[in-house]
């Protein structure tokens, strides 16, 4: 098995990185961990240990962690004791993420059609109008709130692109489902009381409701089917037993989780970036105006053709990617790099750590839009160098589709107006959400309305 063999508790368990007393290396997560992860990498190598508050934690690091990850992580890497609390607080016991092995690659198998970038051709226009239409409720001069209007975007093109409605009446209910869920049941910030607090019971009574009205249309032979869905309410699991009502609830409502936290916060990123460096906005608008003339909109094959754009795109997702690091944990005791994994360790795996690397991306910390341009391509240099949506059996099942819906909501977003920051000088900062994503002070001005 490559040379992360399973192996009798006898080798020597990996390096610890000193931390503070009590608190461990809590504060080192409360923003941008990367530049730390790199520093301890360099002085320990590919797996080291460290603590957050009272929790240990194995880190993989570096391209070898990526190849194990990308090898080896569905047979020796577990993901349900981290992510099934949460199916099952939504009463399914068949939740995609918090599956591994051959049930879950039976499960994927059943989604990939409806999270396929493909699903997304018929609706590029409804794309585009849903960003035109956020943008054009901005008044010139009013400060707006990036990461709340890009979660509103982002769960309105779900919606369109899932199902085929509209449904801007459930969106504050799903955000309040999915923040608690994560803030209590994942990165257990929150203590687990919260899950009985009023506000969340209500909004899990609705969204729930909305997911058995989902599934219920279905069974319709009408146009409101769901490319996602119509298959998953009649299909089986690997023993051939139809999945349970929780678990066909839970397919409706994954969709949304997605939009409301990985794209949301790339979106954000993005304008950011872009706001920030006029010169990068000017090549990219240009391309877009000339591209997106006259309410065109390029067929999917081409918008990586569209350079700039797409060089734009890319580097957000280098530098903000939506799965720095992944939590596993041993499923089994393993060797890795020399030293013992032992079942049951809780891992952090830093597929993203290659992206601040110089060895693989010069000058790390600089935006380039045109590093994926021949003949410099950095991204294809070495398989795993760049992977913002992680590696193996869980990498993202919609990449392909969240790289459409990206690059055609930035379009839109730059066509739609021109912007400046609040306040003019205001400085990027990252929180993890678990994911990073945007501090909510990042807020920008419509200067001028163009679209």
């Amino acid at each position: 098995m490559a040379h992360y063999h399973i192996t009798p508790s006898h080798r020597q368990r990996p390096p610890t990185a000193p931390g503070l007393p009590l608190i461990g290396h809590a504060h080192q997560f409360m923003g941008d961990p990367m530049p730390f992860f790199l520093e301890k990498y360099r002085e320990f190598g590919p797996v080291f240990r460290l603590s957050v508050a009272n929790r240990e934690y194995v880190v993989m690091a570096g391209l070898e962690a990526n190849m194990f990850l990308a090898r080896e992580g569905d047979e020796l890497l577990s993901s349900e004791v981290l992510f099934g609390p949460m199916g099952r607080e939504m009463g399914a016991d068949q939740f995609l993420v918090a599956m591994d092995g051959p049930p879950h690659r039976h499960l994927r198998k059943l989604m990939r059609a409806g999270y396929a970038k493909t699903a997304t051709e018929p609706h590029l226009a409804d794309l585009v109008r849903i960003a035109r239409e956020c943008v054009s409720s901005w008044k010139p001069g009013q400060p707006i709130s990036v990461l709340d209007n890009m979660q509103w975007i982002a769960f309105q093109e779900i919606s369109q692109v899932i199902y085929r409605e509209d449904m801007r009446e459930h969106f504050e209910d799903a955000r309040i489902v999915f923040r608690y869920l994560l803030n209590v049941l994942m990165i257990q910030r929150w203590p687990r009381f919260m899950l009985k607090h009023p506000r969340y019971l209500k909004a899990k009574r609705a969204l729930l409701q909305l997911a058995k009205e989902l599934v219920a249309k279905q069974e319709l032979d009408t146009d409101l089917r769901s490319l996602l869905l119509s298959d998953l309410v009649t299909a089986t699991d690997l023993d051939g037993h139809p999945y349970s009502e929780g678990d066909q609830l839970m397919f409706a409502m994954g969709p949304f989780a997605a939009g409301l936290d990985s794209l949301a916060s790339t979106l954000g990123f993005m304008l950011y970036a872009l706001v920030s460096r006029p010169g990068v906005m000017a090549r990219v608008r240009a391309e877009v105006d000339l591209h997106f003339k006259d309410e065109a909109i390029p067929v999917l094959r081409d918008l990586p053709r569209l350079e700039a754009l797409y060089g734009a795109c890319i580097e957000v997702l280098r530098l903000h990617p939506v799965t720095p690091f992944i939590p596993r944990m041993a499923a089994e005791s393993f060797e890795f790099a020399g030293y013992q994994i032992e079942q049951g360790d809780q891992l952090l795996i830093l597929t993203g750590l290659t992206h601040f690397m110089p060895e693989y991306f010069p000058e790390p910390y600089q935006f380039d839009i045109d590093r994926y341009r021949a003949p410099r391509s950095e991204h294809r240099q070495a398989l795993g160098v760049l992977n913002p949506y992680g590696l193996g059996g869980h990498s993202c099942l919609g990449a392909g589709m969240a790289e459409v819906l990206l690059m055609i909501t930035t379009a839109a977003l730059v066509q739609s107006a021109t912007y400046e920051m609040d306040p003019p000088d205001y400085q990027l900062k990252t929180r993890l959400t678990p994911i990073p994503s945007p501090d909510r002070g990042f807020k920008v001005k419509v200067i001028k309305h163009r679209h």
